[in-house]
């Protein structure tokens, strides 16, 4: 197996979450800790479970803070509240792959790439995720990842990536 440094997490604010996607069903947000961001952000998903966007949020604040297990639990609950967002879609499979459920994580990213194609940062967190576990189509979507974004930083990692991968 080929150790890949790619990172698992697209930067923030790369896909914002569709509003207009929210479903009305959410579980309830973690307990708030009064005052700090999480607290103030899980007091306003309390107040509004199905708004995605305040969800999303809150997520990034858990994994920001190292509240990986309510990280997962946001995401994936903005997953179901936004399923047709990408950004969505890659950061809860980040947080599963964070959380040792990989083949979760690749069965959400290859359903996103099913539903966008040429997503750059779908193919990059599934390509990565398929080559680290010696699938070899991983290699294609990485290829494909250049094609679409030759000006990568990310894209001498992602070479050696495809290289590493044994046809």
């Amino acid at each position: 197996m080929v150790a890949v440094a790619v990172p698992l997490l697209v930067p923030r604010g790369t896909a914002p979450m569709d509003p207009d996607a929210a479903a009305s069903s959410a579980g309830d947000a973690a307990p708030s800790s009064a005052g700090s961001p999480a607290g103030i952000l899980a007091d306003a998903v309390a107040a509004d479970p199905g708004d995605a966007v305040l969800r999303t949020r809150l997520a990034e604040s858990y994994a920001d803070a190292g509240r990986d297990a309510e990280a997962l639990e946001e995401w994936a609950a903005a997953y179901r509240l936004a399923p047709s967002s990408s950004h969505a879609a890659q950061e809860y499979a980040a947080a599963l792959v964070k959380a040792g459920r990989t083949d979760e994580a690749i069965a959400i990213l290859q359903r996103e790439n099913a539903r966008v194609p040429d997503e750059p940062g779908t193919l990059l967190l599934l390509g990565t995720l398929l080559v680290q576990n010696d699938r070899p189509e991983g290699a294609d979507l990485l290829a494909r990842y250049l094609e679409l974004t030759p000006d990568s930083p990310l894209r001498d990692e992602v070479r050696e990536a495809i290289e590493g991968v044994a046809r």
